[in-house]
């Protein structure tokens, strides 16, 4: 049978987890699928840790970088590296179910046509969405820079790599590559399904206030013309997402004062005016910003000490200039 598929983990210094992620999906790789492991220069490296702990690499191919590219690089090159007709980039902290993979593959196989599937879709909006307009109307944002929440078609997609690379420094380039791919490409569809393909995911690390700094080139970089659009649809999650980012920022990442209330203003800023006054979230994130231990209190009560986040102090050293 063809290969479709491209499993490809991007991984560093990630060795447990990893470990846990190929117990669970070796045994479900078919000859349709094509699984690959991009070592960033783990130490030590990945192939050396699974072959000492009984994994089978031999189902498998391992790349092993010779310096670290960093993530965005390292995700980059698994776009890069693709041959088969589909990529489904996975984290190695995003573990899947038993039968995940089938799931992945028979959604592939009834929309060969799209250029994208999502996993999550956005408030139960489950099928086919066609070009930029109906995207932006029914995709769920975070899902769509959540790597392991998307499946892309690399023989459309990939024409794109070269605007991808352009704007990794925004740390979602997968996203505005889709939405160029979309606007230049009217007839093209994307797929939304709710099927429950993880069973965990580990608490993420990433540095949260860096990546709302950073989001704010979406708006320079998204045409004038598509601006009003773009703020009165999957803008609105946009800024609920930075607003709830902020908070995590400022609780567990020790975010300054002075640099929560610039992101804030920001924030609010961007955000289309009908949206403040009709946002029935925005009065409950306004207090959590206003007093952030709101929110901590409220996330100890809901969440089990042993899903606790885990940040650096990134935040801490941040010295912005506006």
């Amino acid at each position: 049978m063809r290969e479709i598929l491209t499993i490809a983990i991007p991984t560093y210094n990630h060795h447990e987890l990893l470990k846990e992620q190929l117990i669970s999906l070796i045994p479900q790789i078919t000859t349709e699928v094509i699984l690959i492991v991009v070592d960033n220069c783990s130490n030590p490296p990945v192939r050396v840790f699974l072959e000492k702990e009984g994994v089978n690499t031999s189902s498998f191919t391992i790349i092993e970088n010779e310096q670290n590219i960093g993530g965005d690089g390292n995700i980059l090159k698994c776009y890069n590296i693709t041959e088969t007709d589909w990529i489904w980039i996975l984290s190695d902290d995003d573990f899947i179910e038993k039968d995940a993979l089938a799931t992945v593959l028979e959604i592939i196989s009834e929309n060969q046509d799209s250029v994208f599937i999502n996993f999550f879709a956005y408030r139960n909006r489950v099928g086919l969405s066609k070009g930029y307009m109906e995207f932006c109307r029914n995709a769920c944002y975070w899902a769509t820079f959540s790597i392991s929440h998307c499946a892309f078609n690399i023989k459309k997609f990939g024409k794109y790599l070269s605007y991808y690379e352009e704007q990794v420094k925004t740390h979602q380039p997968q996203f505005l590559t889709l939405l160029k791919y979309l606007k230049e490409n009217g007839d093209a569809t994307c797929y939304f399904t709710n099927d429950r393909i993880f069973r965990k995911s580990h608490p993420a690390n990433w540095p949260k206030a860096a990546f709302i700094y950073d989001s704010f080139m979406i708006y320079d970089i998204i045409p004038k013309e598509d601006l009003s659009v773009f703020k009165q649809t999957i803008g609105r999650q946009v800024i609920k997402t930075q607003l709830y980012l902020l908070v995590i920022a400022r609780v567990y990442e020790g975010l300054s004062l002075k640099n929560y209330l610039m992101l804030f203003k920001r924030i609010i800023g961007n955000s289309p005016k009908t949206h403040l006054i009709f946002n029935k979230s925005l009065l409950f994130w306004t207090v959590c910003l206003i007093s952030p231990k709101v929110y901590y209190f409220l996330r100890r009560i809901t969440v089990s000490r042993d899903m606790d986040y885990n940040f650096s102090d990134f935040s801490k050293n941040l010295q912005w200039k506006y």
